[in-house]
């Protein structure tokens, strides 16, 4: 699908401004494409060896919409890509023939609440899909073509099917224009997410209501969601909620990692938002990923600048006990997965940024005791005087 993205870049890491140029120049250029993969009487291993295998045979036919994932981020993206075919005579008339609805799961073995909540605006019950958990052939299977790639394309198909969900929800004029979706509330802030509460704060300043949506409904969030003007929220799973916003609205958000999630960059060029990067994070080592974490955020220049720009006057700050609880994090998993953590790209950056930021906050406090202590001799000097 070819479309523009409006991205502004003024509050990017410098070492990072290339990826997002080239995410511009080329975003319109990105082709995709999908196939099968058929093997008779055998399965691939995760190692990529092909084994034999024993295969029931059975004369059903069958629509394959996919591997399914329970993370929120991926069940909005990636389980998502094929559920376009449902919502085509096509389908309807295949299903009226006998085909069955069928999909494996990454790991689980049902479905994510949410995401069956979500099946239900495309007129899918959980008890339609048939979760396949052992090898089998079926005289007929269906395999449609993927609406989304992971690399910032998508197919009008893929917008087709989240128009399809919007659709049936309400503006609610009374509600938050501008809105702040927060993980503090999640377990993963203080295991994963370290300093988040301070970009929370810095945006509710800015007057964002901030929103707290695993306490909230699937229909309630959508609400608030089509409703707003404004959405900010850090890199990820919680960012890529703003797909169910309106089309040419603005929106936030702030990186947590070096680089971003290439699925954002599809969000906002179908969504044809006015978007806005900001880095405000240090997060130099990783244990799988850059996306998986532990991610360290805090009061950056670029912050600063921003709510600057926007009439509100904030100061620069960087918890050094934070940063140490993100590195305590980052062991943590090396000794839980044996995995050593690993430098982000471009090291050389910020490793001298995260000195600068040290030495920095430890003049702050130096500054802060040596006053604390001019004010307590003078003080004392007055205090001698009077008596």
């Amino acid at each position: 699908m070819n479309q523009e993205l409006n991205l502004n870049i003024d509050y990017i890491y410098d070492v990072n401004k290339y990826q997002f140029e080239t995410i511009l120049k080329d975003f319109h250029k990105i082709e995709g494409g999908g196939g099968v993969l058929y093997k008779e009487n055998c399965k691939l291993l995760p190692d990529g060896k092909i084994e034999n295998v024993n295969v029931s045979n059975t004369d059903k036919k069958a629509i394959y919409l996919g591997n399914l994932l329970n993370i929120w981020g991926h069940c909005i993206t990636d389980n998502l890509k094929k559920f376009w075919f449902l919502l085509t005579p096509e389908c309807q008339k295949l299903r009226e023939d006998g085909f069955e609805l069928v999909c494996t799961l990454f790991k689980d073995d049902k479905l994510n609440k949410n995401f069956v909540d979500l099946l239900s605006y495309l007129g899918i019950k959980e008890m339609d899909i048939q979760i396949i958990k052992e090898p089998g052939c079926y005289k007929t299977l269906v395999v449609p073509q993927d609406s989304l790639n992971h690399w910032h394309w998508y197919y009008q198909e893929f917008k087709d099917t989240i128009d399809h969900i919007t659709s049936q929800i309400e503006v609610d004029l009374s509600s938050p224009k501008k809105l702040y979706f927060s993980r503090t509330q999640l377990k993963d802030n203080g295991r994963r997410d370290f300093g988040e509460s301070m970009i929370e704060n810095a945006f509710r300043l800015l007057g964002y209501t901030i929103v707290y949506p695993e306490k909230l409904s699937l229909k309630e969030q959508l609400v608030l969601l089509k409703s707003c003007d404004s959405f900010a929220a850090t890199d990820g799973s919680v960012a890529h909620n703003a797909m169910f916003c309106r089309d040419k609205i603005e929106c936030i958000v702030i990186s947590k990692m070096s680089g971003a999630i290439p699925y954002q960059y599809s969000i906002m060029g179908m969504r044809q938002f006015k978007s806005y990067y900001i880095d405000a994070h240090l997060s130099i080592f990783n244990v799988f990923a850059p996306w998986h974490g532990p991610f360290y955020m805090f009061m950056s220049d670029n912050m600063v600048r921003f709510c600057q720009d926007r009439g509100v006057r904030l100061t620069h700050h960087f918890s050094i006990r934070q940063y140490l609880r993100y590195l305590f994090a980052c062991f943590y998993q090396f000794l839980r997965y044996r995995l050593r953590p690993r430098m982000i790209s471009h090291s050389d950056y910020y490793v001298p940024m995260l000195k600068t930021e040290i030495k920095r906050r430890f003049n702050e406090v130096f500054f802060s005791v040596s006053r604390m202590i001019d004010n307590y001799l003078l003080c004392s000097q007055i205090l001698l005087l009077l008596y």
